[in-house]
């Protein structure tokens, strides 16, 4: 497929390549997103191998799908394709993809929990008990949360702001791009 035919396929609000002095970079939000989806690898992988218990591989999966998330959301509300990288900016983008981050974790492990569990996957707790339901999961997932920041958080707070920085410092020095 030529250039010219993938421009007029698909809008630029639509494509995770952009265009840029004829190179096809990825978009910022998707640089930032992938960043922090490798901390969250980081951070599971520490869990997973620290943790007393077993189950705890589980986040190896979940923590980077939910920085993937909130990073590439947050990107694009705060920054959207803005042509200038605004300093404040990756400040209030890290400190919420680097918390937010957490809560979306536990939402998303919930929710696995519950999927498996209504397919008959997982047999429930170490005493046979389903899961809890979807309410309680959005409830449950803030005291949870809160608990991760304390342990986590000093962490994936500043990796993400330090995510935010990589990304402006990776963009191309030229006239279009300041």
């Amino acid at each position: 497929m030529t250039l010219e035919l993938y421009r007029r396929m698909t809008p630029l609000s639509t494509r995770l390549i952009i265009e840029r002095n004829g190179f096809r970079v990825l978009k910022r939000s998707v640089k930032f997103g992938l960043l922090n989806a490798v901390i969250g690898v980081l951070v599971g992988m520490h869990l997973a191998v620290t943790a007393i218990g077993s189950g705890y591989w589980v986040f190896i999966i979940a923590a980077p799908i939910a920085a993937l998330l909130t990073a590439g959301i947050a990107w694009r509300f705060f920054q959207s394709e803005a042509e200038r990288i605004e300093v404040p900016c990756l400040f209030i983008i890290g400190l919420i993809t680097g918390s937010v981050s957490h809560y979306i974790t536990f939402v998303l492990l919930g929710v696995a929990m519950n999927v498996l569990y209504w397919i008959g996957a997982y047999g429930g707790d170490s005493l046979g008990n389903p899961p809890p339901n979807l309410l309680m999961v959005l409830a449950g997932s803030f005291a949870t949360t809160l608990y991760s920041l304390l342990f986590y958080g000093w962490v994936t707070v500043p990796a993400s702001i330090l995510a935010g920085f990589l990304v402006k410092w990776l963009e191309p020095k030229s006239p279009a791009v300041k």
